[in-house]
């Protein structure tokens, strides 16, 4: 399928086997880490086993066959056949970019505090030297994104500096953990799919977490089919609205206005930096714009209806914001569009 004809969710999905590279790059990465610790060993290898078990459960929904992360062989093997595949590699700068904000020791349960201080501070220079080898990207790419993606967060938040302190999975921990026990079904499916919609408590939260520390949902819950596993670069944003409404589960992700600022950047980066600037894509840029836009129009038109209702009128304050920086982000995008048309 060419990239003009894809839809704008298509852009973002990456298969079962792009999706098992990115988790073992990004277990590649903290294993680099942990190599290297001066303090903090156990602890950082108790966090890569729990987050290695719950991605590994997941993917195994999907294909049952896998009993493991690929290890750094294996990972430049795959990458090899997957570009035999697609050779536009649009999905390989998603899995680059996805790597480059991996937010390692991030929480992996309810209990959100326990990895609070465990840091990677060599994490994009071990992953350019990862991609130097295979050599189809240049390593800059990681720079560049990620100075335009901490830029978009400023612009986007408003250099609110409270947001740009947190980290974006912690900001959405505490709306799973507040929300798992009202919501278990619609979360389930939203953030890591059809598969695992019996799980409750802390297994759905570490599920969900697991993914989400990944960058990536489920995409089961963004209204996917075929070979898409998950949906990553902030395109999950795209399909909150379906059908002329948003889910109990988009409304629950939109619920989390600081952790909508970190996924809205990431789709700036997208266009930006992946699709424009090293992909002269254009047409799929414009692509997920228009269908972005369409998610905030539907978005605000639920929004009204909640405003009338007094019992959810919180819950669309809330969602107002983060509909808001999404409307900053698709002007943004606009602006940027137009100047590279």
């Amino acid at each position: 399928m060419s990239q003009e004809n894809k839809n704008a969710l298509d852009i973002f999905g990456l298969s079962v086997n792009q999706s098992r590279l990115l988790f073992s790059i990004e277990k590649y990465l903290v294993g680099k880490d942990i190599e290297n610790a001066k303090r903090d060993y156990d602890r950082k290898s108790e966090w890569l086993r729990k987050w290695e078990k719950s991605i590994l459960d997941y993917l195994q929904t999907l294909d049952d066959s896998i009993d493991s992360l690929y290890g750094l062989f294996d990972i430049h093997e795959q990458i090899k056949e997957e570009k035999g595949k697609d050779e536009k590699m649009t999905w390989y700068y998603f899995i680059v970019m996805e790597a480059m904000l991996f937010h390692a020791y991030s929480p992996v349960d309810d209990d959100i505090k326990r990895y609070k201080g465990l840091k990677y501070k060599n994490q994009l220079d071990d992953l350019k030297e990862l991609i130097k080898v295979d050599g189809l990207i240049e390593s800059s790419f990681v720079d560049d994104a990620k100075e335009g993606y901490d830029l978009a967060v400023k612009k986007i938040s408003g250099n609110n500096k409270r947001i740009f302190a947190l980290l974006p999975t912690i900001a959405l921990a505490i709306a799973v953990a507040a929300l798992c026990s009202a919501f278990a079904g619609p979360i389930a499916i939203m953030l890591v799919g059809g598969n695992f919609a019996g799980l409750s408590g802390a297994a759905l939260t570490s599920a969900s977490l697991a993914l989400l520390g990944g960058g990536a949902i489920a995409a089961g819950g963004a209204g996917m089919a075929g070979g898409t596993a998950v949906i990553v670069g902030g395109g999950a944003l795209l399909g909150l609205a379906t059908g002329g409404t948003a889910s109990a589960a988009g409304l629950a992700l939109l619920s989390a206005p600081e952790y909508v600022v970190f996924e809205c950047a990431k789709i700036e980066i997208a266009i930006q930096e992946i699709l424009i600037k090293s992909q002269n894509d254009i047409i799929g840029a414009k692509t997920v714009l228009e269908r972005f836009q369409d998610s905030i129009v539907l978005l605000m038109n639920q929004i009204e209806n909640m405003e009338k209702d007094k019992d959810k009128k919180s819950e669309a304050k809330k969602i107002k914001k983060s509909v808001s920086f999404m409307q900053k982000t698709a002007n943004y995008c606009e602006d940027y569009i137009r100047m590279n048309s």
